[in-house]
């Protein structure tokens, strides 16, 4: 298989987390620039709010933090340098859509796997908002948002409850989803 292309409006995110840490002055481009950026990516956005993420909220934690980021002097004209976690993070999602065999690398895969720097602002802000990385895969691979509705049909996903039963939406990464059916001889105990 061939390498997996990067969407253009996840190129467009990238040049525009650049572009914010140069324009405010900023050493490096760092998750936190990465994720403003992403708040404006409509992949990324559209995972965001299915998850119940306020991007308004968002911006306004990511503008506060980086108030408190250093900016270079006056006079020095460097560009923005890419931290490693920023590096991490893109190829995680570029061996991701890889083993995956996607073809495309959106701005949702990209924030997919900003979860994985635990030690950063961004995913603070994130955890604050309620946003899981569970969620989002599942949102972005599944399309069913954490109530259970999905993209496709707006509607939750059936219940145990319900007795049509051949028709159902089965999430293999949730045990117990709704609409999973066990065996007869999975109920005995």
């Amino acid at each position: 298989m061939s390498s997996p292309m990067i969407a253009r409006d996840l190129q467009a995110t990238l040049r525009k987390a650049y572009d914010d840490a140069q324009a405010m002055r900023h050493e490096y481009v760092t998750l936190e620039h990465l994720l403003l950026a992403l708040l404006d990516d409509p992949k990324a956005l559209r995972a965001l709010e299915s998850c119940g993420v306020h991007r308004g909220r968002l911006r306004k934690g990511l503008q506060k933090f980086f108030e408190g980021i250093p900016k270079l002097p006056d006079g020095v004209d460097a560009e923005p340098h890419q931290t490693l976690a920023v590096e991490r993070v893109l190829q995680r999602a570029a061996i991701h859509a890889i083993s995956s065999e996607m073809q495309v690398i959106d701005g949702a895969n990209v924030l997919v796997q900003l979860f994985y720097e635990r030690e950063s602002h961004a995913v603070y802000l994130l955890d604050q908002e309620g946003a899981q990385q569970f969620d989002l895969k599942r949102y972005v691979s599944h399309g069913i948002r954490p109530d259970g509705t999905s993209e496709d049909d707006g509607f939750p996903a059936p219940s145990d409850d319900d007795e049509e039963g051949e028709n159902r939406r089965v999430d293999p990464l949730v045990p117990d989803c709704p609409g999973r059916r066990m065996s007869a001889h999975a109920r005995i105990t």
